[in-house]
């Protein structure tokens, strides 16, 4: 198989991409959000697609409480 030479640029774009610091960061978030949920589902807490929905929706709405907390309180509650 003969690969061009624009395949090769898509490849090593590609490759950039998913090496870069913002890529990989949101890589590690997806990852703890992938664990919770799959805890979740072993805790039997998720039994099927409707509780999943549900959990998807609690975790949306938890998250933008969480948005509204100034890092001045983040960094306190991180020295307790």
């Amino acid at each position: 198989m003969r690969v061009t030479v624009g395949q090769l640029k898509k490849l090593v774009r590609e490759a950039k991409v998913k090496a870069s610091p913002e890529y990989t960061a949101k890589e590690r978030v997806r990852e703890a959000l992938q664990e919770l949920v799959a805890d979740q589902v072993v805790a039997g807490a998720v039994k099927d697609q409707a509780t999943l929905a549900k959990y998807f929706s609690d975790m949306d709405m938890a998250l933008n409480a969480l948005k509204l907390i100034p890092l001045e309180v983040w960094s306190k509650l991180a020295k307790k």
